[in-house]
């Protein structure tokens, strides 16, 4: 199906079908009132129409409008190798719509530097030409805010006020490389980000003033409208179990994965972030883990059961059903796992997660959909048309590192604890529910060392006691968890303590040093998953007479509990309805609806949600009169 203008043309007996081709069909009963026609929207391209409005509503390619959906942390991003796009002076957006990304992830707003940064955006690495471009949304107090870019060649920002498109220039690191803006209210901006390079030697950074000075911005004030956007999100961790980002010092490298989840894959090659211990094209990733992360999309709600399949542990989470695993953990070699979790999904976008963790050797993982009410999933990976990469507000990861330099002395024999902080920045109400710490350390007695964490504001709580350790050479790497009460339960937002002391007076004087230590809290609540306020509005119609009546208002729409879609109408007389600000009380469906007979008609929809429920419209029609002169 597709627009369709259907216009009774009394002179004729015909009708123009969807793509203005004639169709056999009696023309609409006039009855003194008027032409008949009407107005449908029911595909993506009609809901994208030119001259279309949404804020915070995202149009999916199945046909359909949804509240917007975020991955919260980061902005979304896309690379284009041996190219320049933008120069100084000349950074006009409208340029991307002549090119194709190489690759697309997120960034955390770190400090790029080296090209081994930009290989998750399909950048090579000695490529002499580079071009990179961000877009989502900045988190902006209101008062008075400074923000700085640092880029070479080019660098520049462009924001727009909370709920609208339109962008305004703000930064160019060769013009005005710092900015003062006055907000006027605390929120959402959206911004884009750009960054042309012509020698491969360049780096990017976006900063904001606090009370020491500039700083890059905490992940927790990014976020990315990801809710159109086919795929799930794919982190990758350098250490095993959720551990560290790469060589231990950058975040975890965040893909948009944009394939059916999984064909069964031995990840040759590597993915990008799984080795960390140097930059040689022939290093092998044997101490990794990754977790996929995104929602499903059930056309027919039920009872469906995944299964997954690999050579060492691994993690699912499908809907409201409690976690399936199997050999999670640190070893050597865990050995082949699987798993299968049933879930009752409901119609529309679920919930989905699959974690895995490389112990060593082989590299094997499968996931597909062994039984749902709809055959045609059935042993087949999990297209890509019915996945998209929102993070599950059940069970969002943070993950932060912190590496001294030199590495710190624990003192021997003292039971001193050596504590490194890890600072955590979070939205409110994110409530850890599960800590893991991950620390690679020297020592030649592994046996005689304590690990403990301190949650702010908390009381120490011991994760790992006088255990031992696989030595290679005298580097371990040694993960603990926890549950404890102490350390779970609370919000993220703080900083936190990973301490090391050895207690046991053994003999000789032994030496134990902290190289890495990788802090990730598995939280739940936070912010929204979905936009809880958005809207869509039709293209101003211009009706070329005047409106006598609309006779129908109809729509096919989906809403959960905790959600709602409300439609309204107005006329007006300017082609840009300035001279009707106001919209018409919400509209019954399938009524017939009285406007002021002006020139103009347009529509809006508006959704509400309880940031995780969401409704879903899939397709609006209004039938209507005009004057036929």
């Amino acid at each position: 199906m597709r627009i369709a203008l259907l216009a009774a043309l009394s002179a004729c007996g015909f009708q123009l079908g969807p793509s203005g081709v004639e169709i056999d069909a009696p023309p609409f009963v006039d009855d003194g009132g008027g032409l008949s026609e009407l107005w449908m929207f029911d595909t993506a391209s009609d809901f994208e129409a030119v001259g279309h409005d949404r804020v915070a509503m995202a149009i999916e390619q199945r046909g359909s409008l949804t509240p917007e959906g975020y991955v919260h942390g980061a902005l979304l991003g896309r690379g284009l190798t041996t190219m320049k796009l933008w120069s100084n002076g000349d950074t006009a957006w409208t340029k991307l719509a002549t090119v194709t990304p190489t690759g697309i992830g997120m960034w955390t707003g770190a400090e790029l530097t080296t090209q081994r940064e930009l290989t998750y955006l399909g950048i090579r690495r000695n490529a002499p030409m580079r071009t990179v471009w961000f877009e989502g949304e900045l988190l902006l107090g209101a008062g008075t805010e400074r923000l700085q870019i640092k880029g070479d060649d080019v660098a520049f920002l462009e924001i727009a006020s909370p709920g609208t498109s339109s962008f305004t220039p703000l930064l160019e690191n060769s013009a005005t490389p710092v900015a003062t803006v006055l907000v006027p209210i605390t929120g959402w901006y959206p911004v884009r980000i750009g960054w042309a390079d012509g020698d491969g030697s360049g780096n990017l950074g976006l900063e904001i003033a606090g009370q020491t000075g500039f700083a890059a911005i905490p992940p927790n004030r990014l976020r990315a409208a990801v809710a159109s956007v086919p795929g799930v999100l794919r982190t990758v961790f350098y250490r095993q179990l959720h551990g560290g980002g790469i060589l231990g010092t950058l975040p975890p490298v965040q893909q948009i994965q944009p394939t059916q989840l999984l064909m069964p894959t031995s990840f040759a090659p590597p993915l990008q972030g799984s080795v960390g211990e140097n930059s040689t094209a022939t290093e092998t990733a044997n101490d990794w883990s990754a977790r996929w992360a995104g929602q499903l999309y059930a056309t027919t709600p039920g009872m469906y059961t995944v299964r997954v399949d690999s050579d060492d542990g691994h993690r699912v989470f499908l809907g409201s059903a409690p976690v399936g695993q199997s050999n999670w953990g640190r070893n050597d070699d865990n050995g082949n796992a699987s798993t299968t979790v049933t879930s009752a999904l409901r119609e529309g976008w679920n919930d989905l997660v699959v974690d895995y963790n490389q112990n060593g050797g082989a590299s094997d993982l499968a996931v597909r959909v062994v039984t749902s009410p709809d055959a045609a999933l059935v042993d087949a990976p999990i297209p890509i048309s019915l996945l998209r990469p929102i993070e599950p507000r059940g069970e969002r990861l943070i993950t932060r590192s912190t590496v001294p330099t030199p590495s710190r002395v624990v003192a021997d024999d003292t039971g001193a604890f050596s504590d490194l902080d890890v600072r955590v920045a979070t939205g409110p109400m994110q409530m850890v529910t599960r800590v893991d710490v991950t620390v690679v350390y020297n020592t030649d007695t592994p046996d005689q060392l304590v690990f403990r964490v301190i949650r702010p504001g908390g009381t120490p709580v011991i994760v790992r006691n006088h255990q031992g350790g696989f030595i290679g050479g005298t580097r371990i790497v040694a993960h603990a968890f926890s549950v404890d009460a102490a350390v779970v339960g609370g919000p993220a937002d703080g900083t936190w303590k990973i301490g090391v002391a050895d207690d046991v007076n053994g003999a000789g004087n032994n030496t134990t040093s902290i190289d890495e230590v990788h802090l990730t809290l598995h939280t739940a609540g936070g912010p929204e998953q979905i936009a809880t306020t958005s809207s869509w509005r039709t293209p101003i119609k211009d009706l070329g007479t005047r409106l006598v009546k609309i006779d129908r208002l109809t729509w096919d729409a989906r809403t959960p509990a905790g959600s709602g879609v409300e439609l309204r109408l107005r006329s007006c007389e300017q082609a840009d309805c300035s001279d009707e600000p106001s919209w018409g009380d919400p509209q019954p469906k399938d009524m017939p609806v009285v406007l002021p007979q002006r020139r103009h008609v347009q529509a809006q929809v508006t959704m509400t949600t309880d940031g995780v429920s969401e409704p879903e419209l899939r397709a609006l029609s209004l039938m209507y009169r005009r004057t036929s002169m």
